[in-house]
């Protein structure tokens, strides 16, 4: 069971790797048409003007209580439809917590905007040597604002790990993931651009290993961090170029979340593909395969089937992962990557939802988080 004292990371985390996992919420303006580049600049430096962005936080403020309210009734509706029971209080008490860790969000987004060091080359984003000396720059930013998010996210991920329904957790990070989509669906596109990151990390932090693959990075050979640095730079990509494989593959899946081919399928489906690539490099830099088979693989087999996603779909989607993979490395980096995608595979392969005993299931899983 999780315990938020002892999962703590003490070693600091690998810095190259913090910058490849930064690099996924940094803007690149090079990539606009010359033709609206100036107007969209001129209007982007009124929006990142520290008034603008108080008058955002005001704006968001007023509605955050109900929306979070409203994400969680959304969740509990999904569970209810998957024959699954979730604690009133438990849904009101993620609800309260997202609340605040968006609100203490907002206030740093005003008070510390962490794009400010990198404003004046916003168009020098379009390759990773220039990304990646960007990124220097506002690693001390984000430092801080972790830091300062710590202690609510500590209890926000102790509300997941301690649910009383672990076959709802996957509905629980969903409320998660609703709540963020109605804040956004309220800025404009201008003030998306800059809020949308802040929201994002929030997400991946609760869902996703990253900062346990920074720490796991200090302690593994260098030719593993190099590899896990040069795949995890593309992660995104990756996760989307598998997704378009599943999409052209099954175009008449359908999950309870809906369509493959709907927006709120496709980004869930993008960020648990990039999930699945954190906890291979984690096992990758970690030298063992304990955080697939005693996290991800149960925490698979327990939340799949409850969103109607077929068991021989999330296998494929494996397969492609590790293919899509491979042709970012060399030969001999592909041995070496292979010795965890290997048994990651046939350890799905051999795991059957419909038979297991989801109470061992319940008791073995593990969660763990190094904030």
């Amino acid at each position: 069971m999780f315990n938020p004292s002892t999962h703590t990371a003490t070693a600091a985390p690998d810095r190259e790797l913090t910058k490849v996992w930064l690099s996924r919420y940094l803007p690149n303006l090079g990539l606009l048409p010359q033709a609206t580049r100036q107007f969209f600049e001129e209007r982007l430096a009124v929006v990142i003007s520290e008034e603008s962005r108080q008058e955002t936080q005001k704006k968001l403020l007023r509605v955050i209580d109900t929306d979070c309210i409203m994400a969680a009734i959304q969740a509990q509706k999904l569970v209810a439809e998957s024959g699954q029971v979730l604690q009133l209080g438990e849904a009101r008490a993620l609800s309260t917590q997202i609340s605040r860790v968006y609100k203490s969000l907002l206030t740093l987004y005003v008070e510390d905007f962490v794009f400010s060091p990198v404003l004046d080359s916003l168009h020098d984003f379009e390759t990773r040597e220039a990304k990646m000396s960007a990124l220097e720059k506002i690693v001390p930013a984000f430092d801080r604002l972790m830091h300062a998010l710590r202690p609510l996210l500590v209890q926000l991920q102790s509300l997941y790990a301690t649910s009383k329904n672990r076959r709802a957790i996957g509905f629980l990070t969903t409320q998660l993931h609703l709540s963020r989509q109605r804040i956004l669906d309220r800025l404009d596109s201008y003030e998306r651009l800059w809020l949308s990151p802040y929201l994002q990390l929030i997400e991946d932090f609760v869902c996703i290993p990253w900062q346990r693959v920074c720490v796991a990075a200090t302690s593994a050979m260098p030719e593993q961090v190099a590899m896990a640095q040069q795949v995890l730079f593309r992660s995104d990509a990756i996760a989307g170029q598998v997704y378009q494989r599943a999409l052209r593959t099954f175009p008449n899946h359908m999950s309870r979340q809906g369509r493959i081919q709907s927006a709120a399928v496709q980004q869930s489906s993008v960020r648990d593909l990039s999930m699945f690539q954190a906890y291979m490099w984690l096992c990758v830099l970690e030298g063992n395969l304990s955080s697939v088979q005693e996290e991800l693989l149960p925490l698979c087999m327990l939340v799949f089937p409850c969103a109607q996603v077929k068991w021989d779909f999330v296998i494929q989607g494996i397969r492609w992962l590790i293919e899509e993979i491979k042709t970012e490395l060399t030969p001999s980096q592909q041995q070496i990557f292979m010795l965890t995608a290997a048994p990651t595979e046939h350890l799905f392969v051999a795991a059957n939802p419909e038979a297991a005993n989801i109470e061992t299931i319940n008791h073995n899983l593990q969660l763990r988080f190094a904030l």
